[in-house]
């Protein structure tokens, strides 16, 4: 399970409605790649916690204040809290498509932005000024990257993750959709496809437009016999992210165990169930 482009969105939409204006209390460092922010908003203190684990990355609201764990604190830990303190959350941003929310923060020293990178295994945490110059990173670049690689390092301007070349879904139409399909193999299966044509798919994502399409999530290309089906369930589901409609979902599996978590209702999974909210 992982945050995908409709998890951000839906996420950012929930802290926006929560958070916005509020003054961060405290910075609590809970390991070396997960923070959590006290913000109080008269008369209530959330808890957002965002974490750059590669195996787990994500960024929600808890319900309880966190506790620091053990281990020195991080060079972003220091520039957090001499920045963060105090600062007022003025704006939360997601660039189209993208895994990536920009939290901008008026501090007392100078204005700054908090960059969420929940990109899998290469997702970061980079703390910037106004001119976007790197205050602090959770993860620096290891000594062997590659030259010309995208590197993350204080006092550099910031890169942001290079544009994905995939089809956006306002270009995805009969035509577009039938030159991809026509250069797949009739063995390669739909859910495997579609995240690799179009942005803001994820495998999560394209087993659902899969099955409500098809009325399976194994549907191989060669089998795919109408595509207004496939087309009408991108346009659905991707409506949402100008709606704002979301339902929050958990699917679990024959032992009770949570095994997918989405934005939107997962059809395609044993009898979901709604949450809300998202956190």
């Amino acid at each position: 399970m992982n945050f995908d482009t409709f998890s951000l969105a839906a996420m950012a939409h929930e802290l926006r409605h929560t958070l916005s204006g509020g003054r961060v209390q405290r910075v609590t460092q809970i390991n070396s790649l997960t923070y959590s922010f006290e913000i109080f908003i008269h008369p209530i203190r959330h808890y957002l916690t965002l974490s750059a684990e590669p195996q787990a990355p994500r960024l929600h609201l808890t319900l309880n204040k966190s506790r620091r764990g053990v281990g020195h604190e991080t060079p972003l830990m220091l520039v957090l809290r001499k920045y963060m303190r105090g600062a007022k959350l003025a704006g939360i941003e997601q660039p189209p498509y993208e895994r990536i929310l920009y939290f901008y923060f008026d501090s007392p020293f100078e204005p700054t932005i908090l960059a969420a990178e929940m990109l899998g295994t290469r997702s970061n945490l980079v703390l910037l000024n106004a001119e976007q110059t790197v205050l602090g990173v959770a993860r620096l670049p290891k000594g062997d990257a590659q030259s010309g690689q995208r590197t993350l390092l204080p006092n550099q301007y910031y890169q942001p993750p290079p544009p994905l070349q995939k089809l956006l879904p306002a270009q995805l139409t009969e035509y577009t959709l039938r030159q991809e399909l026509a250069e797949a193999s009739p063995e390669f299966k739909l859910a495997r496809l579609l995240p690799q044509i179009l942005n803001g798919v994820s495998p999560l994502l394209a087993k659902e437009i899969t099955f409500r399409a098809t009325g399976s999530a194994e549907t191989t290309v060669g089998e795919l016999t109408a595509l207004s089906p496939l087309l009408q369930a991108v346009a659905q589901l991707f409506a949402q992210l100008d709606s704002n409609a979301w339902q929050p979902t958990l699917a679990f599996d024959e032992d009770d165990s949570p095994v997918a978590f989405a934005p939107y209702t997962l059809t395609h999974l044993p009898p979901p169930r709604p949450t809300a909210p998202f956190s």
